[in-house]
């Protein structure tokens, strides 16, 4: 009877189609891994009726639209892989409220008669960015959210920090925008975090240093601004994991640029016009207009004074003469 079926794994058959309907009969599911077909289609709203599936993997297929807000009544749920998809939309807040991801400490799973129930197959995950296979107890201790490489976009939501038993956020290769949730602070045990290659700014919060279990933080490919905190974990993350920031600085990077929207004092007083800007491009007009204005005042002035005196014309033409002849004199 596919209503006591807890387990179907379909990965890497090259399945193509909507997911069926009949699956909705599988009342029972713990694990649906779907990974590597040609599934299309939105992903039904059904799914998220599984009240004991614990495990969700519907990676690199061809799933499109929204996230469903219903996967968030999955209340067993700890692994939710939907990754590698043509996702659109924002991040569902109400994912915020997966009840088995918001406990710091994660509870074995039972079976029908009350002992502990272990899985012993495999499935394959990727973590702190290598494609790891977890089999049995393992697989229930891993907490883990992974929605990269997708087209998700708007701001990443602040009650997604509630989520204090998650282990591992993967939101990469998408366009979020906004800024780095301070709430990320509370994912006490957090130990990877990857938001690189998205459309983020400001600052990366101080909040961030309480993670202290945090030993993956990549925030590459965004635009990322101020000083690097320091200390504790921050102290122990390669360089290359703030890439793409050109206004980031502090350790480990070497830029001196912290520019993050402030204006500097320097700003505040009139700049003295410049032959060209930065870019190569011409100076405004009306700074020519000034110029040329200067030019005639000056010129008529002294035509002016030199026209009504005949002995000051007089001496200023004796004057040029003078320094046309040392001119001529000089040895060059």
């Amino acid at each position: 009877m596919l209503s006591n079926l807890g387990s179907l794994h379909l990965n890497g058959n090259m399945l193509k189609g909507n997911l069926p309907s009949s699956l909705k009969n599988c009342s029972s599911l713990q694990i649906l891994d779907l990974a590597d077909n040609i599934f299309f289609g939105n992903i039904p709203l059904w799914l998220g009726q599984f009240s004991e599936l614990m495990i969700l993997v519907l990676r690199s297929n061809k799933f499109e639209g929204h996230i469903p807000h219903q996967l968030s009544n999955l209340s067993n749920l700890h692994v939710l892989d939907i990754s590698r998809n043509s996702l659109i939309g924002g991040i569902p807040p109400q994912l915020a409220t997966l009840i088995s991801m918001r406990n710091s400490t994660l509870g074995i799973s039972h079976g029908n008669g009350g002992s502990s129930y272990y899985y012993k197959e495999g499935i394959q995950m990727f973590n702190k960015g290598l494609q790891m296979e977890y089999v049995s107890l393992v697989m229930l201790l891993i907490t883990c959210i992974d929605l990269s490489v997708n087209n998700l976009s708007c701001n990443i939501p602040l009650a997604i920090g509630n989520l204090k038993g998650l282990h591992t956020l993967n939101l990469s290769d998408n366009s979020l925008t906004g800024e780095i949730p301070s709430s990320f602070g509370m994912l006490t045990e957090l130990e990877s975090l990857d938001l690189s290659n998205n459309k983020l700014h400001g600052k990366i919060p101080n909040e961030m240093l309480q993670v202290f279990s945090l030993s993956l933080f990549i925030v590459s490919g965004n635009m990322l601004c101020g000083k690097i905190p320091e200390g504790s974990q921050f102290n122990t993350f390669n360089s290359t994991y703030f890439l793409g920031n050109s206004n980031l600085c502090g350790f480990p990077i070497n830029n001196k640029s912290c520019r993050c929207g402030e204006r500097s004092n320097s700003s505040i007083s009139t700049p003295l016009p410049e032959k060209e800007n930065d870019e190569g491009g011409e100076l405004p007009w009306n700074w020519y207009v000034e110029w040329m204005t200067s030019v005639a005042v000056g010129f008529w002035g002294v035509f002016g004074i030199l026209a009504m005196k005949r002995q000051w014309r007089r001496r200023f033409i004796e004057v040029l003469d003078e320094i046309v002849i040392n001119l001529l004199n000089f040895n060059w």
